[in-house]
């Protein structure tokens, strides 16, 4: 178990972080609940902060297990009651990016350096869950027990992995709004299951990253730099999660940036339109007038690709947000699970902090939002199937 002192990790290593929080970048003029955060530091910044920090303890050898099961360890132990989610300072951002570039760059010895005094661990893994096993790099905060006896994360800031060796172009695999159990995912509009699909896209994919939410996104929040916030890190530009999504799109070190990121996400077919059938694929941009500039071709890949499939669940049954989905006047007055059409806002993710970050870089980065309906993320078959197809899609040239 990753967080604990016996189990397949061994003893606790008391060192840094393991993974990879990538930060860059964010502009002022991007909407965030909790506001813009300075660019990533640059390899001169972080080897200034590397040379005032003590040496770190020695890294353990690799050890051998499944990722999927790491990982739903992970999210099974991230929502204990009382969890809160503590917003990172400027300096404790600037430490973790710096980290987590080292990491990625293979420099496990300056990140654990840089990581230990955050309280990560950086662990190595190779991950037998696919045909060729995969060297990994993990970070993931220490737990603390509290007065009650309950251990809890000290932050809750993510779970970080990062692979040595990766396909082109390089992908990154988010998972913003992971949750712990049915009841726990209803309670706070959590995605369930859709850490599982994660794995399976990255693994598909042979992707360079795989980032999971600290917590779930009801959890408590504090140390809010701009009230106000939540743990909602899809819509909070001040998150640690935010941070090192935008160091893996615009890293400062020797390490190739993300040109792709998939989200999966999910719904519950009873709270939005029948039209918005069983998926709904989104490159996160706003809906305007002028048809043909609303969405990509990544997007429109997935979307067909996805429609192609021989699911009873989902296959025929994709939306592409952008151009399946309009706010345009409807004449024959359909509703077609459009902003206008759909309480709830919709299912475009353009609200996305992650994805505006993107699509704001020069030239943009494709983002990737697929949302299912709880039809397909109940079957592992079918979501097994779904994030199969779509790591093939992001990975393809």
């Amino acid at each position: 178990m990753l967080a604990g002192a016996s189990g397949m990790w061994g003893r606790r290593l008391p060192a840094a972080l393991v993974v990879f929080l990538a930060v860059a970048t964010v502009v002022a003029a991007r909407p965030a609940a909790s506001g813009s955060q300075a660019a990533v530091p640059s390899a001169a910044q972080c080897g200034k902060l590397l040379a005032r920090t003590p040496p770190g303890t020695e890294l353990l050898p690799p050890r051998r297990g499944r990722l999927l099961d790491v990982v739903a360890t992970f999210v099974e132990r991230s929502v204990p009651q009382g969890q809160r989610y503590v917003f990172p300072s400027a300096e404790q951002r600037a430490r973790f990016q710096c980290g987590f570039q080292y990491a990625a760059a293979l420099q496990l010895a300056n990140a654990q350096r840089l990581l230990e005094p955050l309280q990560y661990d950086v662990k190595q893994l190779i991950d037998t869950g696919t045909r060729t096993s995969r060297s990994l790099i993990v970070l993931e905060e220490r737990k603390v027990k509290g007065r009650d006896g309950v251990e809890r994360y000290r932050r809750a800031w993510g779970f970080y992995v990062a692979a040595r060796s990766a396909a082109v172009p390089v992908v990154a695999v988010e998972v913003p709004h992971q949750c712990r159990s049915t009841a726990r995912c209803d309670a706070v509009g959590g995605d369930r299951r859709t850490h599982t699909m994660a794995v399976t896209a990255f693994e598909r994919a042979s992707a360079k990253y795989l980032f999971v939410a600290g917590t779930d996104r009801g959890a408590t929040a504090t140390g809010c730099p701009q009230p106000p916030c939540s743990a909602d890190v899809a819509h909070e530009a001040a998150s640690m999660f935010e941070a090192v999504h935008e160091a893996a799109l615009t890293p400062k070190l020797a390490v190739p940036p993300a040109r792709r990121v998939y989200q999966p996400h999910g719904f519950s077919t009873t709270g939005h339109p029948t039209s918005c059938r069983e998926v709904v694929v989104s490159a996160g941009l706003e809906q305007i007038s002028s048809p043909g500039i609303e969405t990509t071709p990544l997007a429109r890949r997935t979307a067909a690709a996805l429609n192609a499939d021989p699911s009873k669940v989902y296959g025929k049954k994709v939306l592409l947000y952008g151009q399946d989905i309009s706010p345009r006047e409807k004449p024959d007055g359909r509703v077609d699970c459009s902003p206008d059409d759909d309480p709830t806002g919709g299912l475009g993710a353009t609200t996305n902090v992650q994805g505006q970050f993107a699509a704001q870089l020069t030239p943009p980065r494709d983002f990737i939002s697929v949302e299912a309906s709880q039809h397909v993320r109940n079957l592992a078959a079918e979501r097994d199937a779904l994030a199969g197809t779509v790591g093939r899609v992001v990975s393809a040239p």
